[in-house]
């Protein structure tokens, strides 16, 4: 179908919402004449964007997010030219980082009653650090086939739901304003995505290695935040 299928897709996609969002039946007990106004909208994102506990656990997110953009950015250049895979080849094996999330979120749960958030998300670090030092040992070692690229994906996939489901719900829980809590927690999730991005397609250079090597300074990151935390 081509790349202007992708644009199709999701412009019909957007108005099918909006369309079911119009028989959705409202929930405001009583709706706020001023919750559009300028001044309220500004104090409002103001006051969550203040809040530092609330800042870094969206900085969390946020990291967490980046290397997945990382990944998404540098992998094809990695697998296609470096590896010699064919895109559908490549397509397919991508979908291994994908369990990795999956993963991720059976194991997230099951430890939701008996771990900490605290403690979640510095596993989650660890198990990220653990996969991008392998990615990297095997990228030092010229060992460039296609499981040292996605199975470490997929390891670093698994922390990653860790850290940014408990980073995410940890930080909501300590904002009254959830609402505007959650859009400051997603605007500083997408801002880390897009410099992310920006790294990778601007500033790092197309060599195997640098992509492990960038997931480790993200996550020395994460790890710094979660200090600040706790």
């Amino acid at each position: 179908f081509g790349w202007k299928s992708c644009f199709l897709f999701l412009t019909v996609y957007t108005v099918f919402l909006g369309l079911i969002c119009l028989f959705l039946p409202e929930t405001a007990q009583c709706l706020d004449k001023e919750a559009l106004c300028f001044k309220t909208i500004r104090k409002r994102y103001g006051q969550q964007f203040s809040n530092r506990p609330l800042m870094l656990h969206a900085a969390l997110f946020g990291l967490g997010s980046s290397i997945i953009y990382l990944f998404a950015t540098s992998a094809p250049y990695i697998g296609i030219n470096e590896m010699h895979l064919s895109p559908s080849l490549y397509g397919l094996l991508n979908m291994i980082p994908l369990f990795g999330f999956g993963l991720g979120q059976l194991f997230s749960s099951s430890i939701a009653d008996t771990v900490i958030p605290r403690r979640a998300m510095i596993w989650g670090v660890g198990i990220m650090a653990i996969g991008a030092l392998a990615m990297l040992l095997t990228f030092s070692l010229h060992f460039l086939i296609p499981l040292t690229l996605f199975v470490p994906q997929a390891i670093i996939t698994i922390g990653i739901s860790l850290l940014g489901t408990n980073a995410s719900s940890q930080g909501l829980a300590l904002s009254g304003d959830k609402a505007h809590a959650t859009g400051a927690v997603q605007f500083t999730n997408m801002s880390f995505a897009a410099i992310g991005t920006y790294i990778a397609s601007s500033w790092l250079p197309h060599t195997p290695i640098s992509l492990p090597s960038l997931y480790l300074v993200v996550i020395c990151l994460a790890a710094i935040c979660w200090s600040k935390l706790y």
